[in-house]
């Protein structure tokens, strides 16, 4: 990217688009990725680590052994991972044994590296220490990506929609702990942003970034190959809006778009060290396996088509942005050749993800979690929407010659910020919980038990989405625990892979972890089928109440002690 961006050239047809500027949207968009990164470090001490992470920690070291450290206690990583990780997941610390597939290439290498310099950081352990890569990377990918919308849309079109994109509540809770899916949502926008620069403005530079884009993406999850289809659906909309019957691309772009797919292997290789070990032919048996891997994890036995995916679009959606949806049906599409094309790239990209997940035999559990690359999409389509609407409801007010007429859309967009910024406030830190209100928040959720009526055929993953799937809110369990219980309490946990959580979450060393029938403490997170009915039941019955952590009516996780 250039640090000064030159003008976009409008058509009469997109006046009201994007401007000239110069440096502007590259200080605003830093300042915005600054206060994400800012916010991100200091919240990071009140996230935990999720069931799936400590292979991830290991594959830090396998990259860097990779990279010729035959002891990875030379790279004074070894003691900053305790050995429990290596317990929990029965694996060595040797790359040799277990598959690569097991944790993503580029991400898990990142936050490690980020993580010997995080530790010192007061407050954390290592834990938070490796949870503060992932928050760099967001930062980053919000600051890129606002860069990118300046071009096609203008500075304050851009703003709005990378802070939509930061404030959405899973985008909060999941750059904080999720170094498998996050990253993969970041690296999946700037290649379809960077490819759309590219393409509108007959850039090839853009195009080669985005295969860039796209070989990080891959190395951190196979989500990124749909965007072949993404583009290959879009390109043809986008040539007949700006090129037909208009101009024709240059041959540096021809030869750009030849080129991408060569920049993007190139980078998935270069930056998984791992791959880099072993003959030719052992290399493409690896990378053989990783592909293998990606589609295997998609399918799922499921018949018939779901509405799983739109279901949960629609209810864990700020209604703001909701608002901001409708109104991208209609207005982008009024305001010329170059919007109309950037609003069709957003509505291609928010489908494919979500028609993908309700396609027979699709795999989903966890809420959203295994379609995350529809945040950015939507961010774009409202923040679209909601601008165009306030840029039309601000010309009807300024043609009455009200006072303050003229503060009516600056106040517009404060509002549509703060209204979108509420559910973090309100669910902070569980950000990944949110429902809105149309289903009566995170209580009305778990009253309902929406997501059961999705897992026919997929009952033991797919139930109880609506709370902490992933017992990441265990660590904060743990503490109230510590706070309350008595010297030598007996404790059971009872919830999402908390049993082997607990071998690195803070227990008192007084404490012992027991079977149900034997603890006068629990943890509940309630999520079966790790914590069954039966068993909430059984401490329903046999204990009570000593703390519960709710959000909107929606229990988070429960202390409770033995009558």
């Amino acid at each position: 990217m250039d640090g000064s961006l030159p003008a976009v050239a409008l058509s009469p047809a997109d006046k009201g688009g994007p401007v000239a500027v110069g440096r502007r949207p590259v200080f605003a968009a830093g300042l915005l990725a600054v206060a994400v990164l800012v916010v991100g470090l200091l919240t990071v001490p009140q996230y935990g680590i999720t069931s799936d992470e400590p292979v991830i920690f290991l594959g830090g070291e396998w990259n860097l052994w990779a990279l010729g450290a035959d002891d990875p206690g030379r790279w004074k990583l070894r003691e900053s991972l305790p050995r429990e990780f290596e317990r929990l997941t029965n694996w060595s610390f040797h790359p040799d044994a277990v598959g690569h597939w097991a944790f993503p290439g580029f991400p898990g290498f990142f936050c490690t590296l980020v993580a010997q310099v995080a530790r010192k950081l007061p407050g954390y352990d290592v834990v938070d220490a490796f949870h503060a890569g992932i928050v760099l990377l967001h930062a980053l990918a919000v600051f890129a990506f606002a860069v990118y919308l300046a071009r096609l849309l203008g500075t304050r079109r851009a703003l709005l929609i990378a802070a939509l994109y930061a404030l959405y509540p899973c985008a909060v809770g999941h750059s904080h702990y999720n170094v498998k899916d996050w990253p993969m949502v970041g690296f999946y926008a700037l290649t379809l942003v960077s490819f759309a620069c590219g393409l509108v403005e007959d850039r090839p530079r853009f195009l080669l970034q985005s295969g860039f884009w796209l070989g990080l993406g891959i190395c951190s999850k196979g989500n990124l190959l749909f965007t072949g289809p993404t583009l290959a659906i879009w390109a043809p909309i986008a040539w007949v809006l700006l090129y037909r019957k208009q101009r024709r691309p240059s041959r540096a772009t021809i030869v750009a778009l030849l080129t991408l797919p060569v920049v993007a292997a190139v980078t998935f290789w270069a930056v998984w060290p791992y791959l880099h070990v072993g003959t030719i032919g052992e290399q493409a048996t690896k990378i053989g396996d990783v592909f293998g891997y990606i589609l295997e994890r998609g399918r799922s036995g499921r018949e018939g088509f779901s509405a799983y995916s739109f279901f949960h679009i629609a209810t864990m959606t700020p209604p703001i942005e909701l608002m901001g949806l409708a109104l991208a049906a209609v207005l982008p599409f009024q305001s010329g050749r170059r919007d109309s094309a950037i609003a069709a790239l957003g509505w291609v990209w928010l489908l494919v993800p979500v028609v993908r997940i309700a396609l027979p035999h699709s795999n989903y559990y966890d809420a959203n979690r295994h379609f995350l690359e529809y945040i950015p999409a939507l961010a774009l389509l409202a923040g679209m929407g909601l601008d165009g609407g306030l840029q039309r409801l601000g010309r009807l007010v300024e043609r009455s010659r009200l006072p303050g007429r003229t503060a009516v859309v600056p106040a517009g967009l404060a509002l549509v910020v703060g209204l979108a910024a509420w559910p973090v406030v309100q669910y902070h830190p569980y950000e990944t919980t949110y429902y809105n209100a149309f289903v009566g928040g995170l209580g009305g959720a778990q009253r309902r038990q929406l997501s059961w009526h999705f897992c026919e055929g997929m009952e033991f993953w797919c139930p109880d989405s609506e709370g902490d799937y992933w017992g990441f809110s265990f660590k904060n369990a743990v503490r109230e625990v510590n706070r309350v219980a008595e010297p030598g309490a007996k404790l059971h946990p009872c919830g999402n892979l908390i049993g082997p959580l607990t071998r690195w979450q803070p227990v008192r060393k007084d404490m012992r972890i027991v079977g149900r029938n034997e603890a006068d403490w629990f943890i509940v997170i309630p999520r079966r089928p790790f914590c069954s009915e039966g068993d909430r039941r059984y401490i329903a019955q046999n204990a009570e109440v000593v703390h519960e952590e709710r959000r909107d009516g929606g229990l988070i996780f429960g202390i409770y002690r033995r009558r």
